[in-house]
């Protein structure tokens, strides 16, 4: 459901992923979702 509302979970993937230090496009693409 891309471009669709984020679940919770994908909201915590955003999370670890910036922690992480990657950048919002590479969040995107291992979400399968747009930037």
């Amino acid at each position: 459901m891309p471009g669709g509302r984020l679940t919770q979970q994908e909201r915590q993937q955003i999370a670890t992923g910036l922690a992480d230090g990657l950048a919002y496009a590479e969040i995107a693409r291992r979400l399968d979702r747009p930037t």
